[in-house]
């Protein structure tokens, strides 16, 4: 509840620099809500179970370190690893 995301200015690496995986509740979500990542859809590997990455940093997040899967749809669209941590463990 009283998690706050720091985006750039954040001393973690929560989307950065490890695999960022879907799980099959995840994976269930989203397939009975098509529509609901939009064109945030491409950054998600379904088939390999894990969110796309580029130079270690997860696809999702915008030049300021902000995740719009979270801007754009609320905690509720997150996939279960980005709703736990690091809500859950700092």
């Amino acid at each position: 509840e009283d998690f706050q995301c720091l985006g750039t200015e954040c001393p973690q690496t929560c989307c950065s620099n490890w695999r960022l995986p879907l799980l099959d509740i995840d994976i269930e979500y989203y397939k009975k809500n098509k529509g609901l990542l939009g064109e945030l859809r491409e950054n998600f590997d379904f088939e390999n179970k894990k969110l796309k990455s580029h130079n270690g940093r997860c696809m999702n997040l915008d030049q300021d370190g902000l995740c719009q899967v979270h801007a754009q749809h609320t905690k509720k669209a997150l996939p279960t690893v980005c709703k736990l941590f690091p809500r859950n463990f700092l």
